[in-house]
């Protein structure tokens, strides 16, 4: 991680040469749907907050 990367709390997203794989493995998708997220969400200090923020921006 470069600081800019660890102060936004992202996470890293391998690299991969095939759609296939950038469309439907976890471990591609799943970071990338993380990072997405605002960064209120991705840096909660709890799980109970993090799930907490999470249905009131998916159900906003």
């Amino acid at each position: 991680f470069t600081l800019q990367t660890a102060h936004q709390s992202l996470l890293n997203v391998p690299f991969t040469r095939s759609n296939f794989i950038q469309t439907n493995a976890f471990s591609y998708v799943r970071p990338r749907l993380f990072n997405q997220l605002p960064f209120n969400i991705r840096s909660s200090t709890s799980i109970y907050t993090f799930k907490s923020c999470l249905k009131t921006h998916l159900f906003n």
